[in-house]
């Protein structure tokens, strides 16, 4: 996110605000404390609005939009909405149409749009029943994904747990939607992966054990995963 007023005290008041908003939803969902309470979804939706409140509210006082609160808050959104296996489509374009300058700047924002329409085209796809892009069109997002994100984690290392946060979050749409289009294109569960497929799974478990090296509450998905591929 950014100050879009640097001369504003109140634009440095709400950046503290909307990040610490952001790291609230983004560790409900991938750490929940209590689900019995509250969903985790629901919860971190609650903080989500906030964020969208606050970028108003400043709108309001500096008509200059925000790009980067934009993206950050709607991958929160869609990881929130994935959770319950709910698509809020509009989300797509603030995603997808990354501008420049975050693109330039932040490889993290290029793997997550690469990983977000992996596992959107798959869900379409597999919605519609014709797989247009595919199955080659699909791995290829993949793969890009997980190549930005390898640079992510070693260019962002320590940069702190909303970073890390999003790295997960990452992780978990490439190896979900690997997994998935493994399953959908061999139909056969007794038949073994490729050495290609095994390969790139195994690139992107690596990638999750080093972002479990920043989250600790992340470790056990290294194991969850391996078990369900191989």
């Amino acid at each position: 996110m950014m100050v879009v007023n640097k001369n504003d005290p109140i634009s440095w008041v709400s950046l503290g605000f909307r990040m610490k908003m952001l790291h609230e939803a983004l560790f409900t969902l991938i750490d929940p404390l209590d689900e019995l309470t509250q969903p985790p979804t629901q919860e971190a939706l609650e903080y989500l609005q906030l964020i969208g409140d606050c970028n108003e509210d400043v709108t309001h006082l500096d008509p200059r939009f925000d790009p980067h609160c934009k993206f950050w808050s709607s991958v929160a959104m869609v990881a929130a909405h994935w959770m319950v296996a709910d698509d809020d489509a509009q989300l797509s374009q603030f995603i997808e149409r990354l501008p420049s300058m975050i693109s330039s700047k932040n490889v993290l924002s290029r793997a997550l749009m690469w990983s977000y329409i992996a596992k959107r085209d798959f869900i379409v796809a597999q919605d519609e029943e014709v797989f247009t892009p595919s199955y080659g069109a699909l791995v290829g997002r993949c793969n890009q994904a997980s190549k930005l994100l390898k640079e992510s984690l070693l260019c962002c290392r320590g940069d702190g747990d909303i970073v890390s946060a999003f790295q997960l979050l990452a992780c978990d749409w490439l190896l979900e939607t690997r997994t998935k289009i493994w399953e959908q294109n061999n139909g056969d569960v007794t038949k073994m992966a490729t050495k290609e497929e095994l390969t790139s799974f195994e690139d992107d478990v690596n990638l999750l054990r080093a972002v479990a090296k920043q989250l600790p509450s992340a470790r056990s998905k290294v194991w969850c995963v391996r078990a369900h591929f191989v």
